[in-house]
């Protein structure tokens, strides 16, 4: 073999192995990534929770709550599919622990939470090789796509004759939002994902599956989900929510944080776990056991206690 040749192969190699240890670095970088935000999770759960532990009467084991929440969050989401988004678990750990804060009755079930665009979901993005509309069984099986969310969307049909149903899953690629534009994904795989951002800027129009822009105060409307983020469609029209003490007619005028008393027929504080309660709609938690709202916490005795 000539001098040059052999250098050209020795360069050749060189480069497949620096590659090959970048792409090592970076597998080890997203590991570390992955690992630090499941111990941020845990944390978050555990480590000021006492007073919703002793809402439910439990001892609060902070080294045990956390290995037990970590290790429960490391099953739930399963062995690594896609690459992992640190952003979005640093939006997840803060949405958590202002839960955490509130002992509120389960991650993510308030409008904060919502507005911040918290998902399990984000926390991966594919890096799969199937194209939009391609047959898929789980989001890793998909092929990123530059400035969208890209899912694999699952459907379950009965097909004549079936004893069961039929589930299958497509690649679906979901862009930012713009005025008509389509979000029917029964027939298109690259559609506006009408709740793209945190600013939930348009809506998905059922009559035409287009998406358009959500109506300001005092527009016309034909349902809540027309109207922009925390006003409510009342008698045709887009109107601020009754606040505090405000007139209501049902739990559905009063804002957030907030339910319809039936006997003063005006918005009152939703109660926290304890109080007294005639229906699950007074109860933040929405129970109503034996006359007492049930305890706001979604960690459970054992859990607190990291059985």
């Amino acid at each position: 073999m000539s001098r040059s040749l052999r250098f050209a192969s020795f360069a050749l190699v060189s480069s497949v192995l620096s590659l090959l240890a970048c792409g090592s670095d970076e597998a080890e970088r997203d590991a570390a990534a992955e690992s630090a935000f499941f111990d941020a999770y845990a944390r978050a759960v555990c480590d000021d929770a006492a007073p919703c532990c002793a809402q439910v009467g439990a001892a609060h084991d902070v080294a045990a709550c956390r290995a037990l929440v970590g290790a429960a969050l490391r099953e739930a989401l399963g062995p690594k599919k896609g690459t992992f988004v640190p952003e979005a678990g640093e939006r997840l750990v803060s949405a958590i622990r202002q839960e955490v804060a509130a002992c509120a009755e389960a991650p993510f079930n308030s409008a904060a939470a919502a507005d911040q665009g918290v998902n399990f979901a984000g926390l991966y993005e594919p890096n799969g090789t199937r194209p939009p509309g391609a047959a898929c069984d789980e989001p890793n099986d998909c092929a990123p796509a530059a400035g969208a969310r890209v899912v694999c969307m699952m459907e379950s049909a009965l097909p004549s004759g079936a004893g069961e149903p039929v589930v299958s899953g497509k690649c679906l690629v979901l862009r930012p939002p713009a005025e008509d534009m389509s979000c029917d994904d029964s027939m298109d795989a690259d559609v506006g994902d009408c709740d793209f951002d945190s600013s939930a800027a348009f809506y998905c129009d059922a009559s035409d599956k287009r998406c358009h822009a959500r109506r300001a105060l005092g527009e016309r409307c034909g349902g809540s989900d027309e109207c922009v983020r925390g006003a409510r469609c009342t008698d045709g029209t887009c109107a601020s929510p009754s606040a505090l003490d405000e007139p209501c007619g049902s739990d559905f005028d009063c804002a957030e944080g907030l339910y319809c008393d039936h006997t003063s027929k005006g918005c009152a504080t939703l109660k926290r776990g304890g109080e007294a309660c005639s229906s699950p709609d007074e109860c933040l938690s929405t129970r109503c056991d034996d006359g007492s709202c049930r305890v706001l916490s979604y960690l459970t005795a054992d859990t607190c206690g990291g059985r």
